[in-house]
């Protein structure tokens, strides 16, 4: 790639760790008489060049490849000017499934058989272009995916708002994300603790399995509804104890803060009492579903000059009357908190 841009008018820093790799670099930039690239050897987390001295910044199959990928992202960034452009790239999991069968074969075999890679077959007569690729992609020491930890912080405030959902489902639920060669990813969504943790031998009554690249990809996608995006593939199995449990599909299908807070908020007008639950925000009692798309007004409602604003989706109501003035057909119930409630209310 450092070749490929130096052909423009410009001046290119092409910054590798492995001296190897930057030998073999130099020597292809020579063979091919390009002159506006400069060879650096550095290490990303102690780098040698001069924050925001770039006008373009690329970072191609880098960061996941690192210790710390955060860490490492963050001093990709500082290399770029203000105003100026990052561009990362990351290995996709599930564009990477036939490299990791091929993987598999190349370790088994100790690298005399690596199957279907077209890299090695344009580089045969390269020795050590070929050598490169073979270390790069079968024998890097460091891959990162990040899954459970994503999970855990994506679905722990599900579950604290997840009232009715985490009382039908009242259990765990396991999630095995299967990967013959890296190992399996194995968790529980546990719906009484309102957490997220890895499997530890537990009894549960609800499992499901999938491969570890689907999961991967719905957590690096931030996919909220893994009912069409998963179970509706039928790319996983399941197994239960007792009867079908319509809440774990339904919280499977609701992983926004928004869509889950209408799910309880549909759920809730289905009890009487719940339906009629009043809440008290400065000095008003008010209904505590939004009449727009159910958000909890105790989380989500701001009173200001006697208008309730949702600071879910911005929808107002004036407090002297209950109107909506963002829309027609959705009043509030609502009263001053301190004034007696009559029959007729």
């Amino acid at each position: 790639m450092s070749l490929y841009l130096a052909r423009a008018d410009r001046v290119v820093i092409a910054a590798d760790l492995s001296r190897s790799s930057l030998l073999l670099g130099a020597a292809a930039a020579r063979r091919f008489g390009i002159g506006h690239v400069q060879f650096v050897e550095t290490n990303l987390h102690r780098s040698a060049l001069k924050s925001s001295a770039f006008d373009v910044v690329y970072s191609s199959v880098v960061l996941h490849h690192t210790s710390n990928p955060r860490a490492a992202f963050v001093e990709v960034a500082r290399l770029a000017r203000p105003g100026g452009i990052v561009i990362v790239g990351v290995y996709n999991a599930v564009a990477r499934i036939p490299l990791r069968v091929r993987r598999q074969v190349a370790r088994a075999t100790h690298l005399r058989i690596v199957p279907f890679d077209p890299v090695l077959r344009e580089r045969r007569h390269e020795p050590d272009r070929r050598t490169a690729w073979l270390r790069d992609q079968y024998q890097h020491p460091e891959e990162h995916s990040h899954t459970v930890a994503e999970i855990k912080r994506w679905f722990t405030p599900l579950l604290e708002e997840a009232e009715h959902m985490a009382a039908g489902i009242n259990g765990g639920v396991r999630f095995t994300a299967e990967d013959a060669e890296r190992g399996d990813v194995d968790f529980v969504i546990d719906f009484v603790a309102r957490e997220v943790r890895e499997y530890a031998g537990e009894k549960v009554r609800y499992r499901f399995r999938t491969r570890r690249a689907y999961l991967e990809k719905l957590v690096a996608e931030h996919e909220i509804d893994w009912v069409n995006s998963l179970f509706l593939s039928c790319r996983f199995s399941a197994q239960r104890i007792g009867p079908y449990n319509e809440f774990i599909y339904a919280f499977f299908k609701c992983l926004s803060e928004e869509r889950l807070n209408y799910a309880e908020g549909w759920y809730t007008e289905q009890n009487a009492t719940e339906a009629a639950e009043m809440i008290e925000l400065d000095g008003w009692l008010v209904q505590r579903r939004c009449a727009h798309l159910k958000a909890d007004l105790s989380r989500f409602g701001r009173v200001e000059d006697g208008v309730l604003t949702c600071q879910m989706h911005g929808w107002m109501w004036r407090l002297a009357d209950g109107k909506c003035l963002t829309s027609v057909g959705h009043d509030l119930r609502c009263r001053p908190a301190a004034r007696s409630r009559t029959p007729a209310e």
